[in-house]
């Protein structure tokens, strides 16, 4: 009897830890725009069984799944959460996965990072691979562990890149202009310092012209 004891001990012990180790690799997504942050997690049903059979697509768990990933997939803007305004909802998906999406609103756009504590409880080593697009359509990826389970993103990720004003076209050609026209007088009339001052003018055109095409 101890014999058996011991195998079925054995036994439970390695499908446990074998289980644990097969959790595998959840996602989300975070879109920055001027309504608030759109988030999508995706987590395969057999890793949330995991925590409980109560967590699995047989059970009424749609709304428990939910609170589960908002409040272990969050955002933060300077240190602050940001809030949950609208509620995670179910999405539908392919058999053995269950998909959330929900929108947060950050207290501001300064120093945003995305946190991920996903199966922490029962796998610290689950891995979580985060993408952020950001509202000038950039996309930062980043892969989450127990271990690195915080992705930061630059200063101004939350807020679109302001484009410089561009010069306007005529006071351009105008300086293009009077630039060939110096050139051209100090060339005939022997002045170098005229043709030199030409030159700057023509060469200082072509750069704002460059700046407004770019």
């Amino acid at each position: 009897m101890a014999c058996i004891g011991a195998v079925l001990f054995l036994a439970t012990f390695f499908t446990s830890a074998a289980h644990a180790h097969s959790l595998g690799q959840s996602y989300s997504r975070w879109e920055i725009g001027p309504e608030g942050v759109d988030v999508t997690a995706r987590v395969m049903d057999r890793d949330l069984s995991a925590l409980s059979v109560e967590y699995t697509a047989g059970y009424d768990s749609s709304a428990k799944v939910g609170d589960y990933l908002a409040a272990r997939l969050y955002m933060t803007a300077a240190g602050a959460p940001c809030e949950v305004i609208e509620p995670p909802q179910e999405l539908p998906d392919d058999k053995g996965r269950r998909t959330f999406a929900w929108r947060v609103r950050c207290p501001n756009e300064r120093m945003l990072a995305v946190h991920h504590r996903v199966l922490a409880e029962v796998a610290p080593s689950h891995r979580h691979f985060v993408r952020v697009v950001t509202p000038d359509g950039d996309i930062r990826e980043s892969l989450l562990t127990g271990t690195h389970n915080e992705m930061a993103l630059s200063h101004d990720a939350g807020r679109p890149r302001a484009r410089p004003e561009r010069p306007a076209a005529v006071g351009v050609i105008a300086l293009c202009a009077l630039g060939a026209v110096l050139t051209l007088a100090g060339s005939k009339g022997g002045s170098i310092t005229a043709a030199r001052v030409g030159v700057f003018a023509i060469g200082i055109g072509v750069g704002l012209l460059a700046a407004a095409v770019l």
